[in-house]
């Protein structure tokens, strides 16, 4: 099976999106997305991002196998938590369980401004949390240099001020 960020077609999959990868191209059309429970813990790097989609989906998603995720380039589990509060998303973390709990959609948060830690997985994550929530003013976006200099550059951003 997939590992890591290539496991993110599988899950937007379960998740009811289209999805179809032609050479190395990905096209998702945005469909009504379903909640979900996953054992992350082969997909540490993505919980993030899959907290994003799970806010962005209907019902309560739970993520699982996250016992590490506090020892990244940030603590993952409290800025995940961070971003999920800051945009108005109801979740619960179970540290004993290692689990988190979102239940989605979340609210439409225009106007907010995100400061994520210095962690090039959360600053890309609270793009996306700014850009599906209404917009909003994004601080730290130097992070993603680590590994996808040109992520604002494929989003279109660049040149803006890296707002959503």
């Amino acid at each position: 099976p997939p590992r890591g960020d290539a496991a993110l077609v599988g899950v937007l999959g379960a998740m009811g999106a289209a999805v179809a990868a032609r050479g190395d191209r990905l096209s998702v059309r945005q469909a009504p997305l379903r909640a979900v429970r996953l054992d992350c813990s082969d997909l540490l790097d993505c919980v993030p991002t899959l907290a994003y989609l799970c806010s962005r989906a209907e019902g309560t998603s739970v993520l699982g196998g996250l016992a590490t995720l506090r020892h990244k380039e940030s603590d993952r589990a409290a800025a995940t938590g961070g971003l999920l509060t800051l945009f108005g998303t109801r979740h619960r973390w179970s540290p004993g369980k290692g689990s988190l709990a979102i239940t989605g959609p979340s609210p439409p948060a225009r106007g907010t401004v995100a400061r994520p830690p210095p962690d090039h997985r959360m600053v890309m994550a609270a793009y996306l949390f700014l850009r599906g929530g209404g917009g909003g003013r994004l601080h730290g976006e130097g992070a993603v240099r680590k590994s996808f200099p040109g992520f604002f550059d494929a989003v279109g951003e660049r040149g803006r001020g890296v707002t959503a």
